[in-house]
């Protein structure tokens, strides 16, 4: 069984997750401008973090990834795709909105995703290409537990920005039709940003799709 937990990190409010395993294992998905208040809940907790797993590499969600790298120095799954936005303020935003870089510049140990399934120590999930947000943005579906891990593509009520580099309206939508709602109605969504929702509510009510 795997729960999750959500912690909103600073600076706009991204949403990092703890995923936990009955062997208190954990991984984490994006690292937002708290790791203190991410280190002290996975210490709190005595979970063994194993993973940080990104959904992409925009700044918000990589800030604290250089100071969660000095207490457990944990490799990084991503998106080949966006390696180089971890250490390039001009692609992972953090210049257009401070004017200075923003970047994850510790990290030696980073894995690239594919689509399908993937294994990091007992956790079992699917990847799912999901671009248009950002180009290598990736989607988590865990199947059994039936939740999503959709980074920025799908919020409640909303879904991505585009304007940001290389983003792609058009796109996104797509990805949001063909991996996303092609989800049952009762998976949970865990997006980057805000509440959780549901694909069913999303399919129905949200006013972007």
């Amino acid at each position: 069984m795997i729960k999750w937990i959500r912690i909103e990190t600073a600076p706009i409010g991204m949403n990092t997750y703890l995923l936990e395993n009955e062997k208190r294992e954990c991984l984490i998905f994006d690292v937002g401008g708290s790791p203190k208040q991410i280190i002290e809940r996975i210490q709190s907790k005595n979970l063994q973090p194993l993973a940080i797993v990104l959904t992409h590499a925009h700044f918000d969600h990589i800030e604290g990834i250089d100071t969660l790298y000095e207490t457990f120095s944990l490799p990084i799954y991503m998106s080949k795709k966006e390696k180089d936005w971890l250490t390039d303020g001009t692609l992972n935003g953090s210049q257009y909105f401070y004017s200075r870089t923003i970047g994850a510049f510790k990290p030696k140990e980073i894995y690239f995703l594919e689509p399908g399934m993937q294994q990091i120590g007992s956790f079992i999930f699917e990847v799912r290409n999901t671009p248009g947000h950002s180009p290598g943005s990736l989607s988590f579906y865990f199947e059994k537990e039936r939740f999503a891990v959709t980074g920025d593509a799908l919020f409640y009520g909303s879904i991505g920005r585009t304007d940001l580099a290389y983003g792609d309206h058009k796109q996104l939508i797509q990805s949001i039709q063909e991996q996303l709602l092609s989800m049952s109605n009762e998976v949970t969504v865990l997006p980057g940003h805000g509440e959780t929702t549901t694909i069913g509510f999303e399919r129905t009510h949200n006013p972007f799709l």
